[in-house]
């Protein structure tokens, strides 16, 4: 069984983790291209392979896909001088469901042309639905110079006293979660972070470790600029570890670019893949 570093010294093909893997890790953007070749050129005919299935399903549908350099051809279906009078004559009586089934398109579609063309709804069909114009709602909106029923009432508390909320007290799940001040741990994206108040909001209840460190010697920290590691260790606060950086220099440093284009490609892949199955998670 080879590890990592020996298939990447002995030329081993790697998983697609693998290589991912090592992409991730490498935050210098220099990676090394005659040794990842054949893994790229594998890992690339993979994903085109998997976004070619699923793009088959999507073609039947009409969609695209959001990738701005992976497209499914799919021709657009243009809207007829017939298909419009028919719009102008049902949109005004109908819902856009029941549009879009007469016209063999989505709701999302139907609402966008009649919105182009100017199509409202008939005030018979708004009554209808329980808009504006129907007297169940005109009976029950604010007439104009009417005071709300709490006016004048400020700090008026309803309710029983025993659940009033009540400073400093803590009980069910807030109890359980609470931390002294002082408390350390890492948060979700691996930082190390210090509990340092109790006041509101909740998120500033926290800081960075490595902010605070480097804050204690240099004051406070620049607009627009953040505290990275110099050698990637986010355990290491040493001060001489810490550099202060602007925001877009920290962007040039991690960006897809650096790592050439057999990369970008395999990540905007990725992300194509990404978007169509979430769709798909989400329809499921």
């Amino acid at each position: 069984m080879y590890t990592l570093e020996e298939k990447i010294q002995y030329g081993v093909p790697l998983t697609t983790k693998e290589l991912w893997k090592i992409l991730d890790e490498r935050d210098d953007a220099r990676v090394d291209a005659a040794l990842l070749q054949k893994d790229v050129a594998r890992l690339q005919e993979e994903l085109e392979d998997m976004w070619l299935e699923l793009r088959g399903t999507q073609a039947e549908a009409g969609t695209m896909t959001k990738s701005r350099s992976i497209r499914s051809y799919v021709p657009r279906r243009k809207w007829t001088d017939a298909d419009i009078a028919l719009l102008r004559e049902l949109y005004p009586d109908m819902t856009a469901a029941e549009c879009a089934a007469r016209f063999g398109r989505s709701p999302q579609s139907i609402g966008i042309k009649a919105t182009r063309l100017g199509i409202k709804k008939s005030a018979g069909f708004l009554s209808r639905m329980g808009h504006k114009f129907s007297e169940r709602c005109m009976e029950t909106r604010f007439a104009p110079g009417g005071a709300p029923w709490n006016k004048g009432k400020r700090g008026l508390k309803l309710g029983s006293p025993e659940t009033w909320f009540k400073t400093g007290q803590r009980k069910g799940r807030a109890a359980e979660k609470w931390c002294p001040i002082g408390t350390e741990k890492i948060n979700a994206d691996g930082y190390w972070v210090r509990k340092i108040n109790d006041d509101q909001p909740a998120h500033k209840r926290w800081r960075a470790i490595h902010l605070i460190t480097w804050e204690a010697a240099n004051g406070p920290l620049p607009p627009g600029h953040l505290v990275v590691f110099r050698d990637g260790d986010k355990n290491n606060h040493d001060l001489a570890n810490l550099e202060c950086i602007p925001r877009g220099e920290n962007m040039r440093r991690n960006s897809i670019y650096n790592y050439g284009p057999e990369i970008l490609r395999l990540a905007q892949l990725r992300g194509a893949l990404t978007r169509q199955i979430n769709k798909r998670s989400k329809k499921s």
